[in-house]
């Protein structure tokens, strides 16, 4: 990737967060990482093109590639995060919650998928990552319960973010069962799951022709 630069995190607490917000004061997300007991540079998601640095931790960004849409998505993970600190949920669940969205919109921009601020788009983006997800599971890289908190934690986010009130996005695909289910060496995988990995490999070769 070409034209990275290293910008500035601004790290704030999840108690800074709070105090920000009572006083009404603008959180700018650009350069935003949150703290709880280790750090997490939500900002990433907004650049397409980016790259983390592991030491000292930082990130590496062109910044002609910020997608202001997805400042919604920042703010999601704020107010998600301040949600669950207020619940009393650990740092490991708050973290884990933000890994997950990072993780969905590196495999976004990774496969150069096109999520917009289109509802059409996040069910054809929401289906594609759940057969993603469940190749997971088939090869042995992540177990079921793993792979069910992941797309739960993402079609919550893509609720909200879409205002997904008919549960449209949620309903496109199959939901991840936390236990492994019996099935049998021959059985073959759903008409509905064959449809998907079909729509998906045939939209996505075509767009990247």
């Amino acid at each position: 990737m070409n034209n990275l630069e290293k910008i500035p995190i601004f790290y704030m607490s999840i108690d800074m967060l709070m105090q920000f917000y009572k006083s009404e004061d603008i959180v700018k997300s650009d350069n935003l990482g949150i703290t709880t007991d280790k750090k997490t540079i939500i900002c990433q998601i907004l650049y397409k093109e980016r790259e983390l640095i592991k030491s000292p931790y930082g990130i590496k960004v062109n910044k002609n590639s910020l997608v202001k849409w997805r400042k919604k998505i920042t703010e999601y993970m704020i107010d998600l995060s301040i949600s669950n600190y207020q619940l009393g949920r650990t740092s490991s669940t708050i973290n884990g919650k933000n890994f997950n969205i990072i993780a969905f919109f590196n495999w976004i921009d990774k496969n150069k998928l096109n999520l917009n601020d289109k509802k059409k788009s996040a069910i054809h983006i929401f289906q594609a990552y759940t057969l993603f997800l469940k190749s997971k599971i088939r090869d042995g890289s992540i177990k079921n319960q793993t792979a069910s908190m992941k797309q739960a934690d993402i079609r919550n986010m893509l609720r909200v973010i879409y205002n997904d009130q008919e549960n449209q996005i949620g309903s496109s695909a199959s939901l991840i069962m936390r236990t492994k289910q019996k099935l049998s060496k021959t059985e073959k995988s759903s008409t509905t799951d064959q449809k998907y990995h079909y729509q998906f490999y045939y939209d996505f070769f075509v767009s990247t022709k």
